[in-house]
């Protein structure tokens, strides 16, 4: 997230100010600053949204608020237009502000908790601005039900600029912030979520994207509690985007029910992705599961993956790989694509582990230029763990550490590395000494986070500063906007 400058402070207080004194005369500008979003000022027109259908498209629009568009600026027909929906302050379900989401709050709902807007009809299809604010103890309890989010069907959406902190109990294809979303944009999120599902295809955000959705600049700390296809970021991808995204995941059994298993594939990133593209990724990835996984996608089919990095850490698991779990595609030689990409990924010696891939499920060798891992920290030279004609290597995590683009060590060197940037034009990788692993600068800060973190190039966006200052910014946010519930594992009856 920015950090909010005087004039942008000095700005929202003022439409703050502006709005409470308009709600006192039944407010008579939805839409102070003419920029064609409705102003949300609290957590009851946070609530109001799901109302506001369109009759025809059966759509929520952005068009009106409490019925109203009073102020919006005119359309092609001179009548006034809204489009979407801006938050002008922070939103906080802890209303009677105790530090936690409970009985004594506004929308406890009898434990359910806040209701998630946009269903299969009416879809959410306009677009939300959070204007850098957060929306704080998000809580949601609905394991029966599909497509739980705060934004749960969504059609041609635009959600960005946010900082969330949200618990949810959902049923399949649920997410934190979005169920599902069509052609649906999510950008600049920073958010920490805590997602439990006994259910398929689930995400720390997101449960479902499709048909050219794109999702850019997301800082994710997810806590995960589930048994089948699940992502870190997303449950499952089909013809989506993915840029500049950095993820720190915890997967945890919801339950020892062991129905499906054929769906037991988690990714740190994507538990289930299909025809998608992945560029500028950081997975952060944390396995205790009775399940088989993959450091960024959980089982993937003609896929595409660019410059990606994966740390962290297997404790249990059925089958493990650096980078992909699962290739089941059935079309082609070659049913992925890897360009540039490191593991560091820590596999114990007792699982069955690929350096990039675990299972190939055609034997097709997967297409990889410059794609390294650590066979000391995976406990295996095969690059796919069940095809040794795949290839293999012996680079250790020493040599990982100490190579770059000019330094050679143990014949690995990071040649074209220095060449791709970020979204803001920045270098991407950064090699920094013999004893750190490399980084990725991402949303102005190095990802993977470390205690010390080099000194940013000049004009790499950090406003002159040390680049752990970011970080040090970051997590004092997370807790200002963390929930306080106990994390201990979910009541699975």
């Amino acid at each position: 997230m920015k950090i909010r400058d005087i004039s942008q402070l000095a700005g929202s207080t003022l439409l703050l100010l502006l709005a409470q004194s308009a709600q006192a005369d039944s407010r008579i500008d939805y839409d102070i600053d003419n920029d064609g979003l409705i102003e949300i000022f609290t957590l009851e027109d946070l609530d109001q949204i799901r109302h506001e259908v369109d009759p025809q498209s059966q759509l929520i629009t952005g068009a009106t608020l409490y019925g109203n568009n009073d102020g919006c600026a005119p359309g092609d027909d001179s009548q006034p237009q809204c489009h979407g929906y801006e938050l002008a302050t922070d939103l906080s379900f802890d209303s009677n502000g105790n530090g936690e989401f409970d009985a004594g709050d506004s929308f406890w709902n009898d434990g359910k908790g806040f209701a998630p807007f946009g269903q299969l009809s009416p879809k959410f299809g306009a677009e939300f601005h959070g204007n850098g604010f957060a929306i704080k103890h998000l809580y949601m309890n609905y394991p029966e039900q599909r497509f739980v989010g705060l934004f749960s069907y969504n059609e041609q959406s635009y959600i960005h600029d946010l900082t969330l902190s949200a618990e949810i109990i959902g049923g399949m294809h649920s997410g934190a912030l979005v169920g599902h979303g069509w052609q649906t944009r999510i950008e600049n999120i920073r958010a920490t979520t805590r997602v439990s599902s006994m259910d398929d295809q689930v995400g720390g955000l997101i449960g479902i994207l499709e048909d050219g959705s794109r999702v850019t600049n997301v800082a994710l700390e997810a806590e995960l509690f589930t048994n089948y296809r699940t992502g870190g970021l997303i449950g499952q991808a089909a013809a989506s985007e993915f840029s500049d995204i950095a993820v720190t995941a915890h997967f945890h059994n919801y339950s020892d029910l062991d129905d499906k298993p054929g769906w037991r594939w988690m990714g740190g990133v994507t538990g289930w992705s299909d025809d998608s593209q992945y560029q500028s990724i950081v997975a952060d990835s944390h396995f205790d599961v009775d399940a088989s996984i993959g450091g960024i996608l959980g089982t993937a089919s003609l896929d595409s993956l660019s410059d990606v990095l994966v740390v962290g850490q297997v404790t249990s698991a059925r089958s493990a790989a650096g980078m992909i779990g699962n290739d089941y595609s059935e079309s082609g030689s070659n049913s992925i694509t890897i360009r540039r990409g490191i593991s560091l990924l820590h596999i114990p010696d007792t699982i069955t582990a690929g350096g990039v891939v675990s299972s190939d499920s055609h034997y097709k060798s997967a297409a990889m230029a410059s794609v390294f891992w650590a066979s000391d920290l995976s406990n295996t030279t095969r690059r796919i763990a069940n095809n040794p004609s795949a290839g293999s290597n012996d680079i250790r995590a020493n040599d990982i550490y100490c190579a770059s683009e000019t330094n050679n060590c143990n014949g690995l060197n990071y040649a074209g590395f220095e060449q791709p940037t970020n979204q803001g034009g920045q270098r991407l990788w950064h090699f920094n000494s013999n004893t750190q692993a490399p980084q990725l600068m991402l949303m102005g800060s190095h990802y993977p986070a470390f205690d010390t973190e080099p000194e940013p190039e000049p004009g790499s966006g950090n406003n002159g500063g040390n680049s752990s200052g970011g970080a040090i910014v970051w997590l004092l946010l997370l807790s200002a906007v963390g929930i306080r519930r106990t994390a201990t594992k979910p009541d699975n009856g």
